[in-house]
């Protein structure tokens, strides 16, 4: 194994480990890894089959964290080069939303079953916001949405963390326009300020219209939603078309207006029933016809 390090010099570069890799010794300079668990790296070894670099734990929730002067204790050391997926730049940035709805469902889920006991009513809120988390952070590592579609994706997963977050009493985080969270050091004070109160507004609307019961909509539906009710009784033939050809056009008019602002609904007459004892035309309809129009204002 060499000696010889060829250090990075990127501030943040990071991967993934793709296989497990188990140290020989508690005194091994290698490094301990699970599938899935993210390492920065430090340094790598000149024939190009090491890494150096470190995980760090903070809150029980996975980070990556690079602190040279303070590292933490058996979380530096070596590992295999062909054991971590080497996240680019790009991947870099689709990661961090990810990396973050991962802290927030081991967050949540902690508070899970303690909702379940108090209040069965949060419980199920929850439950389907981890649900859809959970899916939103499928597609986006997935890596197969277009630009457009992957910003909504992380809009709208960003949006359910801050909800869900503000629901349960939980700190709110401050994010760009692009969904990112901002470190308080690269914001000023008055931005961030004016940033935390449009993110306390958007999550307050957010809210409102969650909570909005599904009866007053169904209530407001049928108050704007009127019938009416047309009997046809008797036919007067007004010598211009044959009896067979006559037909009626019914229709709501705004006298105001002075237009028609429905659909017609069109009534035939029907043919006139004949007998030997009776003439060949009737005045009266064999059957009273029921029409019924309506209008959605």
């Amino acid at each position: 194994m060499t000696n010889h390090w060829i250090p990075y010099r990127e501030k943040f570069k990071q991967g993934i480990a793709k296989y497990n890799f188990i140290g020989h010794a508690p005194t091994s300079p290698k490094l301990t890894l699970t599938v899935g668990q993210k390492v920065t790296l430090l340094a790598r070894s000149t024939d190009g089959q090491w890494y150096y670099g470190e995980t760090v734990y903070r809150f029980g929730i996975e980070t990556v964290t690079r602190n040279p002067n303070n590292p933490p204790v058996d979380r530096r050391g070596i590992f295999p080069c062909s054991y971590i997926h080497d996240l680019r730049k790009s991947d870099s940035k689709e990661m961090s939303i990810v990396d973050e709805i991962t802290c927030v469902l081991r967050e949540w889920h902690m508070l899970w079953k303690t909702l379940y006991l108090r209040n069965r009513t949060e419980f199920n809120s929850l439950s389907k916001k981890m649900e859809e988390l959970i899916d939103l952070r499928g597609k986006i590592v997935s890596q197969k949405l277009p630009l457009d579609e992957l910003k909504s994706v992380k809009s709208s997963a960003s949006t359910t963390m801050d909800v869900g977050n503000k629901t349960l009493g939980l700190d709110l985080v401050v994010r760009d326009e692009h969904s990112n969270l901002l470190k308080p050091k690269d914001v000023s004070t008055p931005n961030m300020y004016k940033m935390h109160e449009e993110a306390n507004e958007r999550i307050r609307v957010s809210l409102k219209a969650n909570s909005r019961p599904i009866s007053s909509v169904s209530d407001t539906y049928h108050s704007m939603c009127h019938s009416i009710g047309v009997t046809v009784k008797r036919w007067k033939d007004c010598g211009i078309v044959e009896p067979p050809h006559l037909q009626c056009l019914f229709a709501l008019y705004d006298g105001t207006a002075n237009k028609v602002f429905s659909e017609a609904l069109v009534v035939r007459k029907a043919a006139p029933v004949t007998s030997p004892s009776s003439p060949t035309s009737t005045k009266k309809m064999s059957r009273d016809q029921q029409y019924c129009l309506q209008r959605r204002l």
